[in-house]
């Protein structure tokens, strides 16, 4: 299970005052043990202000992850992780942006099979889910 194994290496490298910033909260968000911060703020209501500030052009690739706010998320909050899922080449960008941040890919999670589409119907993706794990390795 893709994020059992991503869970795992959380709980394993994270030490009791870390933070990790997570796309979605959901089965992560219950099983990581660390500090949390959800980009859609189910328990981070912190974030919701950024949805309200103007759009930054300059992250406009961004898009499939929260766009600008997720962005000014990462540079305000300086999570010490980063746990994302999505398509591999957009994470590719969003590894690139956060390789000049300071972060380092920690971990990539990837199975083929069924999955929930957005309509909640149970289909088969032979892609599968794709999870990045990042890790900030310097301050």
């Amino acid at each position: 299970m893709v994020r059992g194994r991503l869970v795992e290496m959380v709980n394993a490298q994270a030490k009791p005052d870390d933070t990790i910033l997570l796309g979605t909260l959901g089965h992560l968000g219950y099983r990581i043990d660390i500090r949390k911060i959800d980009r859609d703020g189910l328990v981070s209501p912190q974030v919701l202000h950024y949805y309200l500030e103007p759009a930054d052009p300059q992250y406009a690739w961004a898009r499939r992850f929260g766009g600008t706010p997720f962005i000014r998320m990462i540079g305000n909050f300086e999570p010490d992780f980063i746990a994302i899922g999505g398509e591999e080449e957009n994470l590719a960008l969003l590894t690139q942006y956060l390789s000049g941040k300071g972060y380092a890919v920690a971990g990539e999670f990837h199975s083929s099979g069924y999955g929930l589409s957005r309509t909640l119907r149970l289909v088969y993706n032979p892609n599968g889910s794709f999870f990045v794990l990042y890790h900030r390795v310097a301050a």
